[in-house]
């Protein structure tokens, strides 16, 4: 497979995003998690961002000269990718140390203002990550549905992990997004492989291989299931105990469960995104 570190590295930089913003929240905003577990959130999504990076690096024909990729900043998506990729893992990397106390114990508490510019940086990453594969040569790659997919993708592995993760163990509000979020998925894909089969030659031939691969109809699998469990937990909650709470143990066997199904949802979308593609 000749997009390996392509796949690699766009997946699982937008999970590093999602799985911070998401510890990120339900630890400084929310208050639900205790400090190993925030910490252990952080821990995963930088590791995450540090193979997403790797991926790309090695994808660039001389690794050893990634650096030279600052240089169009002004007119490369490309560079503009460089750049939020390294303030992102910097800034994740900073957060992980002083949510451990090894660099200004003092400074815990600015922790929520670093935690919300480390999110924003992390979200322009996908956009702008997103935006070097509006290729007018590639009419598959040159539509909204690439950045509005690599947006949702963040998310869509990334809160159930993070919640996983974080231990949170109010489980209906973020099973509900997490549905939401994969039945919006699910339309994604299914309206943009019904245009492109509407479209020019190009475009029409790219449908006919996305749509035609196994892959594809096990990926609406994937993504259906896991939007009406996300769904059916988020309108009728995860079983309760004897004090009305909900157990920790089966919220978080359900976000362990989602999160599974949708990174493998997630690694075939990519792997039909980079190996159908026609150009013009």
């Amino acid at each position: 497979m000749g997009h390996t570190s392509l796949i690699l590295g766009t997946v699982f930089s937008q999970l590093a995003i999602g799985t911070f913003i998401t510890g990120y929240v339900i630890d400084q905003w929310l208050k639900k998690a205790n400090e190993k577990n925030a910490f252990i959130t952080t821990c995963v999504s930088f590791v995450a961002g540090c193979i997403g990076l790797a991926a790309i690096i090695t994808h660039l024909g001389v690794p050893m000269h990634a650096f030279n990729a600052f240089l169009n900043i002004g007119s490369s998506w490309l560079s503009r990718e460089t750049l939020f990729s390294a303030i992102f893992m910097l800034l994740l990397f900073v957060y992980l140390l002083i949510q451990k106390g090894i660099i200004a114990k003092e400074s815990k508490s600015a922790l929520k203002g670093l935690g919300c510019v480390t999110a924003i940086c992390g979200l322009c990453l996908a956009f702008v990550t997103a935006m070097i594969y509006m290729i007018p040569g590639v009419p598959a790659w040159n539509t909204a549905a690439t950045p509005v997919s690599f947006m949702l993708s963040a998310f869509l592995t990334g809160i159930p992990l993070g919640v996983y993760l974080s231990g949170y163990d109010e489980a209906k509000m973020p099973a509900l997004l997490t549905g939401l979020i994969a039945l919006c998925a699910l339309f994604v894909a299914l309206i943009h492989v019904t245009s492109l089969q509407a479209g020019a030659s190009a475009q029409a031939a790219s449908g006919y291989l996305m749509s035609s691969n196994s892959m594809f109809a096990f990926r609406m699998v994937l993504l259906a299931l896991a939007a009406a469990c996300g769904l059916y937990f988020g309108i009728r909650g995860t079983k309760q105990n004897s004090e009305g709470t909900e157990t920790k143990t089966q919220g978080g066997t359900i976000f362990l469960l989602l999160f599974l199904v949708l990174i493998v949802a997630e690694f075939l979308g990519r792997y039909l995104f980079f190996g159908t593609i026609v150009r013009l």
